[in-house]
């Protein structure tokens, strides 16, 4: 795959990483929801380091999961049971590995491949992680039981493209960000994919629990802000309007509210909207 697409998708994430000078905690990123709702994982900047954190409803309290050993961890995605953690690894943006932390026993287990790796989505039965090399961006499959045997995902029809699985058999969105065939696609099993937005410039797309909507940022003019849309693609709505970017959206599991990270305050902290009301609340800072 092309490398400037590999580049362009990791653009915000190495933007982050050079965002966060200070010493002290700042920069909250990657916003993510307990499968039961009562939890948000994100990881956050110590020292320019990024660390796993856990912040709880129940008693406004968090905890950081990650230990300050020097290495980032970066993009946290729960276990359907919500007691693990899987999320990238590493020493830096261009060293980084596939990790798993049970969160009762602390235990982390890192797989070792090639490249450097992200968490794409974590099922029962399989995950699915993106290996970027000198060569592009490519997408494989795991078992839960044997995570170091893998296999390839192709979609032969786009050259650039990141993936968002729906489910164990097939079925998933694309992001295509082709010359001529950019856009957000369905496909499912060896079906021909289905145009469902045309448009550019999306990123980090999630899909509601019951997969009845998607929401995710896209760029214009230069400024990144979080849009909300039908699983099909229709009635596409821009939920915020602000001058400064929006990032990372995701649902929670009542599909009622999205938590996402903004700098609108000239920091990256932690917002929820709810989607019936559009009222904004800061969460986290």
């Amino acid at each position: 795959m092309n490398i400037k697409y590999s580049l362009l998708v990791l653009s915000v994430l190495i933007f982050m990483s050079c965002s966060q000078k200070s010493s002290g905690p700042g920069g909250l990123f990657s916003p993510t929801y307990s499968p039961d709702g009562t939890k948000l994982a994100y990881y956050e900047y110590f020292d320019g380091v990024p660390e796993i954190m856990i912040y709880s409803f129940a008693d406004a309290k968090t905890l950081q999961i990650t230990p300050r050993s020097g290495a980032w961890s970066i993009v946290p995605k729960w276990s359907k049971a919500g007691d693990k953690l899987m999320f990238s690894h590493g020493q830096n943006m261009m060293s980084m590995d596939v990790t798993i932390i049970d969160l009762e026993s602390g235990d982390m287990d890192t797989f070792e491949r090639f490249g450097t790796e992200f968490s794409v989505s974590w099922h029962e039965k399989t995950h699915i992680w993106a290996n970027r090399s000198l060569t592009g961006i490519s997408f494989y499959r795991s078992q839960n039981d044997s995570p170091n045997s893998y296999e390839l995902i192709e979609v032969p029809e786009f050259s650039n493209y990141w993936i968002y699985p729906l489910n164990e058999d097939g079925e998933m969105l694309i992001q295509v960000n082709d010359t001529n065939s950019y856009g957000l696609y369905h496909i499912s099993g060896n079906n021909e994919p289905t145009l469902l937005l045309k448009e550019s410039g999306i990123k980090n797309l999630v899909f509601s629990k019951d997969q009845r909507f998607i929401a995710f940022e896209k760029t214009v003019d230069d400024n990144t802000d979080i849009y909300i849309a039908d699983m099909d693609g229709s009635n596409l709505k821009r939920l915020t309007t602000n001058e400064y970017p929006d990032y990372m959206p995701d649902f929670s599991p009542d599909g009622k509210t999205l938590a996402f990270s903004s700098a609108r305050t000239g920091t990256y902290q932690i917002y929820t909207i709810d989607l019936e009301s559009g009222q904004l609340e800061l969460l986290l800072d």
